[in-house]
């Protein structure tokens, strides 16, 4: 027989692992668990000098932030909102730095979790690495409200520069979203890095007016885990609970997970399992 070809999964229905045993990582196992919560609810600036219209992200960031201190987690928050409290506004660049430097301190014990709440967009492709000729983006802006956008490129080039054994999450809810980490990077394959993205690369990211569907669905069902008395779960069960519990909801709109090449989800513990009595409140309650 010969070799069968490496697979790449954005899968945008329920997952099937390899059945993997699950690893504790972060926190859990004595390492660090690193969390950085950025998020753009855009000023009306913004919607002048760059078209992106106003939304209600801050207060997903500010629960995912609040999930991630009660699990012991290292958390930094950036907000364009200033009137929420934070560590600065998220300037691109100096997110890329900081994320670079993460990247030099975590190492194969260690957690980074990267949760991203704003619009998202589709571009041309410049170097000619998609098959559908369209590169995503964040779509990160000026404190004057000029388009800034962080490419998916430039994710993927971040997230290849941790310790190959680093365990990574990414959640971006956001639009056109399913493949911003461009985790089919050959250099990152077999590696445990999880994307979990609000909808399709071709599909927009619902709004509720106090955060966002995905978000929302995603803390709604840790809160029923916990109910229940789960106390471990991983990315596949995890992912798979949000989307039959909540996708149907949503109709125009298709959660999506996305792995590296090769890599088993069922053996990435999720990193954030809240103490019996967790509760968030959100729009779905």
């Amino acid at each position: 027989m010969g070799n069968s070809a490496p697979q790449r999964k954005v899968r945008n229905e329920p997952l099937v692992g390899s059945g993997g045993e699950a690893q504790h990582n972060g926190v859990n196992s004595g390492g660090r668990t690193v969390c950085l919560c950025v998020a753009f609810d855009y000023s009306q600036d913004t919607l002048d000098n760059a078209g992106c219209g106003p939304l209600s992200c801050t207060p997903d960031a500010m629960r995912f932030a609040a999930l991630a201190k009660q699990c012991g987690a290292e958390v930094s928050e950036f907000y364009d909102n200033a009137d929420v409290p934070s560590q600065g506004f998220p300037d691109r660049d100096m997110i890329f730095s900081w994320i670079q430097q993460k990247a030099q301190e975590l190492g194969p014990q260690d957690t980074f979790i990267w949760f991203y709440a704003g619009h998202g967009n589709g571009c041309d492709d410049e170097d000619g690495d998609e098959e559908d000729g369209q590169d995503e983006e964040l779509c990160f802006v000026t404190p004057d409200g000029y388009y800034n956008a962080m490419k998916d490129d430039w994710i993927s080039e971040l997230l290849a520069s941790f310790d190959p054994d680093c365990h990574i999450l990414v959640v971006t809810d956001c639009c056109h979203s399913a493949t911003v980490c461009d985790l089919d990077n050959p250099d990152m394959a077999g590696r445990p890095v999880v994307h979990l993205a609000a909808v399709k690369d071709e599909q927009c990211a619902q709004d509720l007016g106090d955060g966002g569907a995905f978000t929302s669905s995603l803390l709604e069902t840790i809160e029923t885990y916990v109910e229940e008395g789960t106390s471990a779960f991983s990315l596949t069960e995890i992912f798979n609970r949000t989307h039959d519990d909540f996708s149907d909801r949503f109709a125009e709109q298709d959660f999506c997970i996305e792995l590296t090449i090769d890599f088993d989800p069922d053996t990435f513990m999720w990193p954030l399992i809240p103490q019996p009595g967790y509760q968030c409140a959100t729009l779905l309650d």
